[in-house]
């Protein structure tokens, strides 16, 4: 219950800040528009300036005989000034004139209700667009952090199947391609909210002033056009071929033995379709702090057709697992976990293209040789030292055969000293990394900061 309450604490400092700020923001949008279409309706009236500055105004109006006064300047429900476009400082500028030279201003009153006046009814939609990034990004945050809070209180539902994965039918497990084209449509919509305003904000400006290098920032755009693409032709192969899912005949595979099934395919794949099919299995080293990277350990694949059957397309495959590779779990109490995934990709499609994916359990072989290292593609360890290869892998590093020998045939003191260089690797890049991202949150929170005070003033 502490780590529920915990996860769901953390999910809430999130959600308040982001949240906050894209209702704020989306508010600042629907009002805007509600009040500007509504001001459409009303009536003009003549106004005597009082007093003006800084984004405010004071004026005076008679409606049916009776005085009123108003301090609305435009359709903008948050007030205050700003610089996206010269709006302000034409405001500004008929209020002085008007007012130095004592001649009265026309605003828009409500004829139901004369106390609400405003001086201009026009929707800014520039500035709308402005708020676009806040109210999508920042809210899509808040949502996001919310739905996470309640999943984290409300607890995972029991697993379904015989690997804990939701299966199509009772016999099969489906594959994780709908997650992957959920994620994807999540990553384009912030990209785009992000992008696509700032491009229309600025591409106008650039392209009056003539510094045409500026219109590199259309390269964000484009790009989340193409993610767009991708997740509409995501979507329509998932409903076109109605996901896949996997039949193993053999329900806990074993290191050294086979896993062995089938691909099925309720529609959409003909017969005889290529695919590349690919047992992978891999590696999650956890630092310190307790964070998981995950990196390719081994794996097999090769191409097969798909075969009819009279009920469904099936792709049949069976891999061979050799018997000193590891389980689906921790590694003999060490810091490293594995995890094995069965992928199936069309023979010609994009690598970019997500696969149908699919996540089976291994367990360890039960002969004693089972606990023996296990290298990519080398199945005849070498005599590295205890521990060199693991800590080389967590640092990213993955020799081949010939890296091999050629270290086991370092002297040993040799190697003690490659093993204490080797520890502080994962640590250095670690921090190297968070430098480098600090540096560029910094600066892009200042830069972020100083357009919205310049478009604040």
């Amino acid at each position: 219950m502490k780590e529920k309450l915990g996860a769901a604490l953390v999910c809430l400092v999130f959600a308040l800040p982001f949240g906050g700020v894209g209702a704020g923001a989306a508010y600042a949008i629907y009002g805007t528009i509600r009040d500007g279409i509504a001001a459409r309706e009303w009536v003009r009236v003549k106004a005597e300036v009082m007093s003006h500055g800084n984004g405010s105004v004071l004026y005076r109006y008679v409606m049916d005989g009776k005085s009123y006064t108003g301090d609305r300047l435009g359709t903008n429900v948050i007030g205050g000034t700003d610089n996206v476009d010269s709006w302000h400082e034409d405001m500004d500028s008929m209020l002085g004139a008007a007012r130095s030279e004592g001649r009265p201003i026309t605003v828009f009153v409500n004829p139901d209700d004369p106390t609400q006046s405003m001086v201009d009814n026009t929707i800014r939609w520039k500035l709308l667009v402005f708020f676009i990034p806040f109210a999508l990004a920042f809210g899509g945050v808040g949502v996001g952090a919310l739905f996470m809070m309640y999943k984290a209180l409300a607890g995972d539902r029991p697993a379904v199947g015989r690997t804990g994965t939701r299966r199509a039918t009772p016999n099969t497990i489906a594959s994780d391609q709908r997650g992957g084209v959920a994620m994807l449509w999540i990553f384009a919509f912030f990209w785009n909210a992000i992008s696509l305003p700032i491009a229309f904000l600025f591409v106008p400006e650039i392209w009056a002033s003539g510094e045409w290098i500026g219109l590199l920032v259309l390269l964000f755009p484009l790009i989340g056009v193409l993610l767009l693409w991708g997740c509409v032709a995501g979507t329509i192969n998932y409903f076109r071929r109605g996901g896949a899912g996997l039949l193993l005949k053999n329900d806990s595979p074993r290191a050294g033995g086979t896993v062995e099934g089938a691909v099925t395919f309720p529609r959409g794949i003909a017969a005889g379709t290529p695919f590349r099919v690919r047992l992978v299995c891999n590696r999650g080293t956890v630092d310190g702090d307790g964070d998981t990277s995950w990196g390719k350990f081994w794996d097999r694949d090769y191409e097969v057709r798909t075969v009819a059957t009279g009920y469904d397309v099936r792709l049949q495959f069976r891999f061979e697992i050799p018997e000193n590779l590891p389980g689906s779990a921790d590694a003999n109490g060490s810091k490293a976990r594995y995890a094995w995934r069965i992928e199936a990709r069309p023979v010609g499609a994009a690598t970019t293209a997500m696969p149908y994916g699919f996540d089976v359990q291994v367990r360890p072989a039960e002969t004693a040789h089972a606990a023996a290292p296990a290298f990519v593609d080398d199945m005849m360890p070498a005599a590295l030292g205890p521990g060199i290869e693991a800590m080389l892998s967590g640092a990213g590093v993955h020799l081949d055969d010939g890296q091999r020998r050629a270290l086991s045939a370092v002297p040993a003191e040799h190697r003690e000293k490659v093993v204490q260089l080797i520890k502080w690797g994962p640590q250095v890049k670690k921090w190297a990394i968070f430098a480098v991202v600090a540096y560029f949150v910094i600066q892009f929170a200042s830069l972020l900061m100083q357009t919205i005070e310049e478009f604040m003033k």
